[in-house]
């Protein structure tokens, strides 16, 4: 599990806990890479893993040392728990990003967010990170994307105009379905099955759905 902890620093550090079931969590010790600074400070908000290291999505804020304020998509990358870990900022055409999930499958981790108000995804593999162009369809701004991977196949939500938009990666392209109404929440996929949770004006759904 990633969060913030208040290590009387300038300000708040992401930090980790590792499940000690079945009492509690433990705190993992802090890492250099997850500090916050006087300049910079981090906000997780997702933890991935595969088959060769643990990644941390969320942002990092750049008070600019007195210049403007940019928020940068970022993830964190360890070969285990305790680290060392390293930071990787995202691509990115805004200078107000973040990275708000992320699914992993192999070697390679998928994330997405929000670069400015605009959906965006990208793919963190040991090597390289690029971003991922999304499904081309008409979006509501300011909404996140969900993100799932299962069997290979890397799975998203948008937030459609009129409704969830789900797409289902081939290729260099995807195959996109007119999904429930609402905002994407979270999507869980496993073989043969979609989850998928909805934020609307009423409340919170879950809805499911077969693949196959």
């Amino acid at each position: 599990m990633a969060g913030t902890w208040d290590d009387d620093g300038p300000g708040l550090d992401a930090r980790l806990w590792t499940d000690t079931a079945p009492h509690g969590w433990d705190r993992v010790p802090a890492d250099p890479a997850l500090a916050s600074t006087g300049r910079l400070l981090p906000q997780p908000a997702a933890v991935g893993w595969s088959a060769t290291r643990l990644l941390v999505a969320g942002s990092v804020t750049d008070l600019g040392g007195g210049s403007s304020v940019v928020t940068r998509a970022t993830t964190w990358t360890a070969p285990k728990v305790s680290g060392p870990w390293t930071r990787h900022d995202l691509p990115t055409r805004s200078p107000s990003a973040r990275a708000t999930s992320a699914a992993c499958a192999g070697d390679a981790c998928w994330v997405a967010g929000l670069d400015g108000d605009a959906p965006a995804a990208w793919e963190v593999a040991p090597a390289s990170v690029t971003r991922s162009p999304l499904p081309a369809v008409p979006t509501s701004s300011g909404v996140p994307p969900a993100l799932s991977v299962t069997a290979g196949s890397v799975w998203v939500a948008v937030a459609g105009r009129e409704a969830v938009v789900l797409a289902r990666q081939e290729g260099s392209g995807w195959v996109a379905f007119r999904g429930p109404p609402g905002r994407p929440v979270s999507l869980a996929a496993s073989p043969g099955r979609l989850v998928l949770v909805t934020g609307t004006a009423t409340g919170t759904r879950l809805w499911t759905a077969a693949t196959e």
